[in-house]
């Protein structure tokens, strides 16, 4: 985003019909009798740093008031701030009434709220698309006509101790620096017991719906569904509010599931979304700690507790699959039968697939002396399961070599597992 026309200049651009960017810092002052509601001017006719003038007879905001939302930084990306009630074309600029929403309703507003009545902010950010224009003799552009799009309250703070000083009362204000994390919206719950297919849900939703049901979102690719991550939320209807995806979105989070790409600075946030919708049913909220301090024996805890979901996974203990490996072997020793060089192969990289994931984990014993269980992941039960099918397929004399796989598959079941 351009918040200058310096760029331009430079690079000697046209500006028509291109979307521009600019700041202004006015006074805000808070609107007699209307609760919640600060009247603030956004445009000044005087030349700024940039030598530019904005016309404020010259806007055009016909199409802005069907839709007046009021935005924070320009992120279109997330959900609106406030709301403009009225604005009023003035000889000092354009003034404009702007009323948040209730206290509670989106912590982002409240804080933004708090910070211009408490005058730690006090610029606020056009964005616009000229329609006529000159340049002056100043070295600038005057804006005569334009569209007005939107709004938005922006973060310069006019004393460098602001967010210190915010921050010692008790305002949150880093909120406003999550760039990714999309706020929380409370909607229906689904019943506890729904059944969540993230892929699904994301393929058929379209991007105003996943504005809704992710918690974090690549914001300078916004417009594209790939950006969205950690969906929890049906695609359809009122979209419902589903446990089980809220359960698989913390798990990812805390480093379950292959873990989740997302800034640092973005994950607390994105742990408060999820950590309401907890709240929302009723759940215990798991700790939030970062990247890596989450082992995997604690995560399959939190597993087993309930507070998250792992993933499609099942627990396969090295004793377990040394007897397997024993039985199939006396088997095939016992029959006489002989397995083809083709699926030999397949089953040795099936074989091979599971010691290096057993391997890869620690063996340490627990407290009791037991051996730690060791997860097994449902790609490793796929490429299992592929290899059964090929099998069956082309060659009917690896029936001692399918049973193997069938005690690995009902293992799998047997605690948790499934195969699709």
């Amino acid at each position: 985003m351009l918040k200058t026309l310096q760029l331009v200049r430079i690079m000697l651009q046209d500006l028509h019909n291109k979307k521009l960017f600019k700041n202004f810092e006015a006074e805000t002052k808070v609107a007699d009798g209307a609760p919640r509601t600060l009247v603030v001017r956004i445009t000044s006719p005087a030349p700024d740093r940039s030598k530019d003038t904005v016309q404020p007879t010259g806007m055009n905001a016909n199409n802005y008031e069907k839709n007046p939302v009021v935005l924070y930084a320009h992120n279109y990306a997330d959900i609106p701030i406030a709301k403009c009630n009225n604005l009023k074309v003035t000889d000092e600029g354009i003034l404009a009434s702007v009323e948040f929403p209730q206290e509670g309703v989106y912590a982002k507003a409240d804080t933004v709220y708090a910070m211009y009545k408490g005058g730690f902010l006090n610029a606020w950010s056009i964005g616009f698309m000229p329609t006529d224009y000159d340049e002056n003799d100043q070295g600038g552009y005057n804006f005569k006509e334009w569209e007005l799009f939107e709004f938005s309250a922006v973060p310069v703070p006019d004393n460098p101790e602001a967010l210190t000083v915010m921050r010692s009362k008790g305002i949150d204000v880093d909120t406003l620096f999550e760039k990714g994390v999309l706020p929380y919206k409370e909607t229906p719950k689904a019943p506890d017991d729904a059944s969540w297919d993230a892929g699904e849900e994301v393929k058929a939703a379209s991007v105003d719906d996943l504005k809704v049901m992710c918690a974090w979102v690549d914001s300078e690719n916004a417009d594209n569904k790939g950006a969205y991550k950690l969906p929890h939320h049906l695609h359809s209807g009122e979209h419902d509010v589903v446990w089980r995806g809220v359960a698989a979105a913390m798990g990812a989070l805390l480093g379950a599931r292959g873990g989740v790409q997302i800034p640092d600075g973005d994950r607390k946030g994105v742990y408060n979304h999820l950590a309401k919708h907890y709240k929302q049913f009723d759940k215990e909220v798991p700790p939030f700690k970062a990247v890596g301090e989450y082992n995997q024996e604690a995560l399959l805890d939190l597993d087993k507790k309930g507070l998250i979901d792992f993933g499609d996974e099942v627990t396969l203990t090295k004793e377990l699959f040394r007897e397997m490996e024993k039985q199939i072997l006396e088997k095939e020793e016992k029959s006489g039968r002989s397995i083809s060089s083709k699926h030999e192969s397949l089953l040795k990289g099936a074989v091979e697939n599971i010691q290096s994931v057993l391997s890869s984990v620690s063996t340490s014993d627990d407290d009791d002396g037991k051996e730690v269980e060791m997860p097994l992941t449902k790609r490793l039960l796929n490429q299992i399961n592929t290899a059964q099918k090929q099998m069956k397929e082309t060659d009917k004399q690896v029936g001692l070599t399918l049973r193997l796989i069938k005690v690995i598959q009902s293992e799998s079941k047997q605690k948790g597992g499934e195969i699709k």
